[in-house]
């Protein structure tokens, strides 16, 4: 299958490109050890730690959050501050482009988030995605680039295969913070999937024996992990 990508826009075309996720992988990630015992990756390690005292970086499930899907970076410089009272609710911003960046009123999502009121702020982006029929685009703000987030953008199901505009993202700002977003920070990944019908069943059933438990360590990656490829 294939995603396509365009805009009108060159400057963003050759230094804001959409990327696979897997080569926007976090710097303390790549650099973590796998095994809290100075990465010895050792039988007698294994013996000595149970299997147990591994890092996120053992985790097959997370790598596969981080290499799936495609990473939409920032085209603009940003700054934008949250101005909310007690009485109302507000944000300023200054940016490098004013077409690209909006804003919404808190009655357009009327709920208090972290106590407070919000003013939404929306970055336009200037790309329009594309996928084949029966496909659509799930974005959401990485997980795992920023622990802490200065800002939030609100996650959100496009169907890619029809529409045929640019598509926004709406967010906040968090904690009374002032974020500054420079060109080229990360935004939103995009998750492509095929649109299925699906149903349900709850079901009580009796504990069965898994091959995941005839392994020390690596159970997951040995046996069930399947691999996933976005280029």
């Amino acid at each position: 299958m294939k995603i396509k990508f365009s805009t009108d826009n060159k400057v963003v075309l050759d230094h804001f490109r959409i990327i696979p996720a897997k080569k926007s992988i976090p710097d303390w990630y790549k650099n973590l050890e796998t095994y809290m015992n100075e990465g010895k990756d050792s039988l007698d390690t294994m013996i000595e730690n149970s299997g147990v005292h591994k890092t996120i970086k053992a985790c097959v499930p997370v790598l596969d959050y981080l290499t799936s899907g495609y990473m939409i970076k920032s085209t603009i410089h940003m700054k934008i501050k949250n101005n909310n009272t007690e009485k109302e609710s507000g944000i300023s911003y200054m940016t490098s482009d004013t077409t690209m960046v909006g804003t919404h009123s808190h009655k357009q999502c009327p709920v208090h988030i972290e106590g407070e009121k919000k003013t939404y702020f929306k970055f336009n982006s200037p790309w329009t995605i594309t996928t084949p029929k029966g496909y659509s685009c799930l974005f959401y703000q990485p997980f795992y680039e920023n622990l802490d987030p200065s800002f939030r953008l609100m996650p959100a199901i496009v169907d890619t295969d029809t529409y045929d505009k640019p598509i926004n993202f709406p967010g906040y700002i968090t904690k009374n913070r002032e974020v500054e977003i420079m060109p080229g920070n990360t935004l939103m990944c995009v998750f492509p999937f095929k649109r299925e019908t699906w149903s349900s069943d709850i079901v009580l059933e009796e504990k069965k024996k898994s091959l995941f438990d005839h392994f020390i360590h690596g159970a997951y990656r040995k046996v069930f992990w399947r691999q996933k490829i976005y280029k």
